[in-house]
């Protein structure tokens, strides 16, 4: 994700600028409907100006006029819509950067299996089991313990309403913030299930519809915190700063400050901080982060070699050919988040027919 905010910054009178760019970590955004959601919810803030969304690093770039709204309201849209800003930072530098010492532009890491959903989920699965075997096996201890509107609760229905409790209130919850935010989508579908379930009696029916369903968004969690690690893991593999040749004299700047056609010097373990071309030296160069080729490639003058890749022995000159954010490592994690934020076809017609069998069912 970009730096700066790619929309035009107007000024007031005294020359300051009435635009700022709040760059947020939003963990738990990891879908394209999650994000759709967010959308909705900031879309209905006055002096929202510009809102980018990427579910696949769990980030929200939001530009606002300061004059009309604060970052705080853009939070606590975020969050009306249900999902948890962790950190952020607007463009004056007003707070803590959402990214740092995480890697570019992602959201931290969660620990996904010890998180208080985790728990619950766990707690409720518990009860689960202990209602099925009262249920099924230990049919002498299940007996009427209390009753609601005449109707017998049996110790089974207690366990069950147990793991709803636990289990069931995070999905009804998450359903109760699709509602509001008019979006038709598998939470309000499940939230309403499990509702309706327990409503009519059918807790068996509502508690394992809890328990499984948050263990499948547990899944999920999972899956994307990989995605996510992956993608940090490719973003670390380029340095920050590289060593320039300017004047005859070797200076030590960021990489990002490094222009088309200066010499960069990459001396033996060292990782090459851009794309160029060989100029003078021969070393061994490990490309396995970019090609997977596991055996370093011999390196000499007119050759050229990519960001991130590491030197095994031998002192390189490099010229440079690509700017740090038009680098084959760059292009490749751009092409990363598009697969993972862009719709397949086939997705954008399960997202139009839910939009239809959510409220029909």
């Amino acid at each position: 994700m970009s730096t700066e905010s790619d929309a035009t910054r107007e000024t007031d009178g005294g020359g300051q600028r009435r635009e700022l760019t709040a760059r947020l970590a939003v963990p738990e955004m990891d879908c394209p409907s999650c994000a759709g959601k967010v959308d909705k919810s900031l879309g209905r803030v006055d002096g929202v100006v510009d809102v980018d969304l990427n579910p696949t690093t769990g980030t929200a770039t939001v530009a606002y006029d300061r004059d009309r709204t604060s970052e705080a309201d853009v939070v606590a849209a975020i969050e009306g819509a249900g999902y948890e800003v962790t950190g952020g930072t607007a463009d004056d530098g007003a707070t803590e950067s959402a990214s740092s010492g995480d890697g570019v532009g992602i959201a931290p890491p969660s620990e996904v299996w010890t998180s208080p959903r985790a728990k619950k989920t766990w707690l409720g699965a518990v009860f689960v089991v202990l209602g099925l075997g009262f249920e099924f096996l230990l049919t002498g201890g299940n007996v009427a313990v209390a009753s609601v509107l005449e109707y017998p609760l049996h110790v089974a229905d207690l366990l069950f309403l147990g793991a709803v409790a636990v289990s069931g209130i995070p999905v009804v919850r998450s359903g109760y913030y699709s509602a509001r935010n008019r979006s038709l989508d598998i939470d309000l579908l499940m939230g309403t299930a499990i509702i309706a379930a327990t409503g009519i009696g059918y807790f068996v029916e509502a508690a394992t519809l809890a328990v499984l369903f948050s263990i499948a968004e547990l899944l999920e969690d999972y899956a994307m915190d990989r995605a996510r690690d992956s993608l940090r893991e490719l973003m670390e593999l380029s340095p920050d700063e590289a060593t320039v040749m300017r004047d005859g004299e070797e200076v030590t700047v960021d990489a990002d400050d490094v222009a088309v056609g200066e010499t960069v010097v990459v001396r033996p373990g060292d990782k090459i901080p851009l794309d160029g071309t060989v100029r003078e030296g021969e070393s061994a160069v490990d490309e396995s982060p970019i090609t997977g080729e596991s055996v370093p490639v011999d390196k000499s003058t007119g050759d050229e070699v990519y960001a991130g890749t590491i030197t095994e022995d031998g002192y390189l000159e490099v010229e440079v050919t690509s700017t740090a954010g038009d680098s084959t490592l760059s292009r490749i994690i751009e092409m990363v988040q598009g697969a993972q934020a862009d719709k397949t076809e086939t997705e954008q017609f399960v997202d139009r027919f839910a939009g239809y069998y959510t409220p029909v069912v």
